[in-house]
């Protein structure tokens, strides 16, 4: 009897851990995502590895590729101005992206727009939801999604995370890059009337990778 006991204990001990298991493995409402390097806590350091099996996979790709896949490149470069935000903050580049996965999940290996420059090489990845699926910023690697406007391309206001694959001295997951430019006459009109307004608060993050080598979007690689 003692030996049926303890193996009805262990089943029940095993069944609560697999339970646990798949509670925390679905994605809540919110789409706030627990991913590899994210503890939860506001700054945590990201964990390289994390980010460099995205970069593995979707540095390689090409814009036929992308769009093979479902994502669209916009015709235009976004730069810091096309957000109202003082040119010195830099650009984000062309975005490819996947209207269909604008609503969600966010899902660490499915970013939502991946980042081209001029000659169709990728510069990073874009993770975004509409704030009218997400009730609060999702997080990700570590890192709170920014709450960005409607603009050029996307046209509904939504949080954002940006994933540089290439060297960026505001940080891995800034929303602009001051290495990278548009080329003259590539970015969307802005308004006459738009005001510049200062860049969100960044969270704490680790050292920047690679080398800080300009990232000229119209004649230089990266």
């Amino acid at each position: 009897m003692r030996c049926a006991a303890a193996g009805n204990r262990v089943w029940v001990a095993a069944s609560l851990a697999l339970a646990l298991i798949v509670g925390c493995a679905r994605p809540g409402p919110d789409h706030v995502v627990q991913a590899p390097g994210d503890s939860g806590a506001v700054g945590a350091p990201q964990d390289p590895a994390a980010t460099a099996e995205i970069r593995q996979r979707y540095a390689v790709y090409t814009v036929e590729r992308a769009q093979q896949e479902g994502y669209v490149r916009d015709a235009f470069c976004l730069d810091a101005l096309s957000f109202g935000v003082a040119e010195s903050a830099g650009a984000m580049g062309f975005h490819a992206t996947n209207e269909s996965l604008l609503r969600g999940p966010i899902t660490p290996d499915r970013p939502q727009a991946i980042m081209f420059d001029a000659q169709g090489r990728v510069l990073g990845v874009e993770y975004e939801i509409t704030t009218d699926v997400a009730r609060e910023a999702p997080r990700l690697f570590g890192q709170t999604f920014n709450k960005l406007p409607p603009h050029p391309g996307v046209h509904h206001e939504h949080y954002a995370l940006h994933v540089w694959f290439v060297p960026n001295p505001t940080g891995q997951f800034a929303d602009f890059n001051p290495l990278v430019v548009c080329p003259p006459g590539s970015t969307p009109q802005r308004p006459a009337s738009q005001p510049t307004r200062p860049l969100p608060a960044a969270e704490p993050q680790g050292p920047v990778p690679g080398p800080a080598v300009q990232v000229e979007m119209e004649d230089h690689g990266h």
